[in-house]
């Protein structure tokens, strides 16, 4: 699978940065609690794609961003 400009986890996920600054040992956070999500949310996407759910998301990003 070819990577993409965004994804349903990076929307979900776009205040990683602070969640990390949170935590008294960032990586450790990352790979047990933010990577196994973000895993499943693009395992989930990867096994039901489609180029509306590609729209939907690409909207949500734009949501996202704008607002």
């Amino acid at each position: 699978m070819n990577p993409g400009i965004t994804d349903v986890a990076s929307i979900k996920y776009r205040n990683e940065n602070e969640m990390l600054e949170g935590s008294d040992d960032p990586e450790s956070f990352y790979i047990k609690e933010i990577m196994p999500v973000k895993l499943k949310m693009n395992l989930e996407y990867i096994n039901d794609r489609s180029f509306f759910k590609d729209i939907k998301v690409i909207l949500n990003t734009l949501k996202t961003v704008f607002t």
